[in-house]
């Protein structure tokens, strides 16, 4: 890169690509990989750009030690290679082939090694299975060899073998879901990219887990085997490359490098004539002002020479006048340095005041995202609480109709409401205390959890909430009901199970404190003293 280069921040573009563009020439015997596939086996060719995932999926499936999967700056796939395996009795070659934008050969070439490999299995009889094409999700645009690479598959495979195509997104781990599903929708809908394979029958999955991923295998070898369109134009047609619908698509995208890197050298060149052409008329004006200035000094001193001659008195009072002058240049001078030091500071407060604001309202809209997801999270323990109280009430009442349960039970529309309803915040028993019902939500909060902030939902719409006031407590109702215990045990000898949701309540036995669960009521079971129980609930934090 030249200086010129450096200065107006050109990129160079790579010269094995651009500066000359090779001749695509016909296909070349490979190695004796494409010998491998057998009549039985189903051929699946994995496609993508460089570090898609490509390796590691077929690792994941394979289990081959051999296959060698890239975690640097350098990519690790550099020729076509083929891996056997056997998934529900179906016998697979797995085909890892080199991506686009790679490290040290150019696309011509890359390109060049994948249609050999393809023409040399169809000269062989064999046919491919299906096509996986692997998209890195976390790539936050469409770059442009990610955009080249899909272009050349589809022109590779032919709209014809779209429905044997699985368009396939990786790297969901390292992406946040809603940024990954919109990038998804994107590529769905943008005809360029996936969306006109999709319509023509292309199958579009999420691999978050690569071992898991067998199924795509599995339903791509119950589709027909089918030529690709770049096998039929090099073997049957009997096309270079060069001629083939890939290889004129690789080379327009070459063309237009070139093109691109053209403009760019003669935009530097034109620059480069602009500033030198600045820098020799920036030089002359300051040649013929030193030259000027010199010959004003010569005069002036002439002058001076001339004047001392004639009056010492005058040359004195020029002196003393010329200090004046340079002391008054010197005040403005430093006047507006401090003038200069002044607004810089003034911009570095205000650059800190508006840092300090940005500062807390990123805090208090992370702290408003925690809020929510703690408010979401509290919302699905909500509703299981209550889907599993619902399953076990009706439990309860289905042994009640078998005539299985043996205890003597207070009914749930006699025992006080207060020892079965519980705070979806703290899932502790409400009692007798107020509370906030929402019917939108269809939750129930406590007075406390409701002071601290803790409401059903933090959205803009409109909930209906309703009051109720704290209740005296009856004389008649079970104190000890009350009791929320993170650790309360089945007190019936044999069981001593933590007690979760549904459970009954002795007020005499234990002194009391006789606790027997769900399980142990409809088994049969009951207190020591056969007393009259008191259905109630309890929810382990």
């Amino acid at each position: 890169m030249s200086r010129f280069a450096q200065r107006f921040g050109f990129l160079s573009l790579n010269s094995a690509k651009v500066d000359k563009i090779q001749q695509i020439t016909s296909p070349s015997p490979l190695p004796n990989s494409t010998n491998w596939a057998s009549q039985d086996d189903k051929i699946i060719i994995f496609l993508g750009v460089t570090g898609s995932g490509k390796s590691s999926f077929i690792k994941a499936l394979t289990d081959h030690n051999d296959v060698e999967v890239g975690h640097g700056l350098c990519s690790e796939t550099a020729t076509v290679r083929a891996f056997h395996t056997t998934i529900e009795s179906v016998n697979f070659m797995l085909v890892d082939t080199p991506g686009f934008n790679d490290t040290f050969r150019g696309d011509e070439e890359i390109l060049k090694e994948i249609t050999n490999w393809l023409a040399t299995i169809y000269e062989q009889g064999k046919k491919i299975t299906g096509v996986v094409y692997l998209h890195p999700i976390n790539q936050p645009r469409m770059e442009g060899s990610s955009l080249l690479n899909l272009t050349v598959m589809q022109k590779l495979c032919g709209s014809e073998t779209f429905e044997n195509v699985v368009l396939a997104s990786t790297f969901w781990d390292v992406v946040e879901e809603e940024s990954g599903v919109r990038r998804e929708n994107e590529l769905c809908q943008t005809p360029q990219f996936w969306g006109g394979m999709k319509r023509n029958g292309s199958r579009v999955i999420r691999v978050q887990d690569y071992a898991q991923s067998k199924n795509v295998l599995l339903q791509l070898a119950g589709k027909r085997e089918v030529a690709l369109q770049i096998q039929v134009e090099m073997v049957e047609d009997k096309k270079k490359l060069s001629d083939t619908a890939a290889g004129q698509k690789l080379n327009q995208e070459l063309a237009r490098l070139q093109e691109e890197h053209q403009k760019q050298k003669r935009a530097m060149k034109e620059r480069a004539q602009a500033e030198l052409k600045l820098r020799e008329e920036q030089n002359q004006r300051k040649l013929a002002a030193e030259i000027a200035r010199q010959k004003a000094a010569h005069q002036l001193q002439k002058e001076l020479v001339q004047e001392k001659q004639r009056t010492e008195q005058r040359i004195q009072q020029e002196k003393l006048e010329e200090k004046k002058r340079l002391a008054r240049q010197a005040q403005r001078e430093a006047e507006k340095e401090r003038q200069r030091l002044k607004e810089i500071q003034i911009r570095k407060e205000k650059l800190a005041r508006e840092q300090r604001v940005m500062e807390a309202a990123q805090k208090e809209k992370a702290e408003k995202e925690r809020k929510k997801r703690e408010m979401i999270a509290k919302n699905v323990l909500a509703a299981r609480h209550r889907a599993e109280m619902k399953t076990q009430r009706e439990v309860f009442f289905e042994a009640c109709s078998r005539w299985t349960v043996r205890a003597y039970t207070f009914t749930f529309e006699n025992q006080a409401p207060d020892f079965l309803s519980w705070c979806d915040r703290c899932f502790q028993l409400i009692r007798f205390g107020g509370y906030r019902q929402c019917y939108t939500c269809v939750l129930q909060i406590c007075e406390s959890c409701w002071t601290r902030g803790d409401h059903c939902r933090d959205d803009d719409q409109p909930h209906r909430v309703m009051s109720s006031p704290r209740r005296d407590q009856p004389s008649n109702c079970c104190t000890r009901l009350a009791q929320n215990t993170p650790s309360l045990l089945c007190d019936r000898y044999g069981c001593g199970k933590v007690i979760r949701g549904l459970h009954f309540h002795c007020c005499y036995c234990s002194n009391g404190e006789y606790d027997i669960c769900l399980e142990c009521v409809i088994s049969g079971y009951t207190c020591f003293g056969n007393h009259k129980l008191h259905p109630t609930v309890n929810w382990p934090r």
